[in-house]
């Protein structure tokens, strides 16, 4: 019984530290705080080179993130729990005929944060790679 009790506390606490670091890494550096913004305020979602017509979100969806390659898939990774989110060719600006370059080099994604009613669902409105990726 103690065992249990002590590997679901650690679980815990090791969560919440994931959890914030995760957090703390796709956060706004106060010095880009402008930059994305301004940014993110005029980011149109890829339309398939059609007109863009809906916004990807604001600051509070969009951050800066880093992404992995798998199998030809496009990850990225959700701030709040670290989660990686694979993104819709659709979705990705480095396959659009009209893409959007990143404001700092750096990748970002604009995505609803997770929902615990629906544990595993993961949506990207718009992501841009970056630099050197």
């Amino acid at each position: 019984m103690r065992g249990i009790l002590f590997a679901a506390i650690w679980l815990t606490i090791f969560g919440a530290i994931y959890a914030t670091r995760a957090e703390e890494e796709h956060s706004h550096p106060p010095q880009d705080a402008e930059l994305h913004t301004k940014f993110y305020a005029g980011w149109l979602m890829p339309n398939g080179g059609a007109q863009r017509v809906s916004s990807c979100c604001n600051l509070h969806d969009c951050y800066p993130t880093t992404f992995k390659n798998v199998g030809g898939t496009w990850f990225a990774r959700r701030r709040e729990d670290g989660a990686w989110m694979p993104i819709p060719e659709g979705k990705l600006e480095n396959m659009q005929t009209d893409p959007r370059e990143s404001p700092d080099g750096q990748g970002h994604v604009c995505a609803p944060p997770p929902r615990p009613e629906t544990p595993g669902f993961s949506a990207v409105y718009c992501a841009v790679l970056g630099a050197g990726i």
